[in-house]
């Protein structure tokens, strides 16, 4: 369960970033939903590394019990 969990938020992350990557190496870089969804992206696998902080704790609370 945990494994499916981690592969999920992988793939979600390097969406993101794939996303954040396009806007920013974009030639005009004027592409104003580019840039925004190159924020949400930036945000969004900021808030994704938090949960998969979270859970690797969890996971390591529980194996040193």
């Amino acid at each position: 369960m945990a494994g499916e969990a981690g592969s999920e938020l992988v793939a979600v992350v390097r969406e993101h970033l794939k996303k954040a990557k396009q806007a920013l190496s974009s030639r005009s870089n004027m592409d104003k939903i580019l840039k925004v969804e190159a924020v949400h992206a930036v945000s969004e696998t900021d808030s994704l590394l938090n949960k998969l902080r979270g859970m690797f704790l969890d996971l390591e609370c529980m194996l040193s019990l």
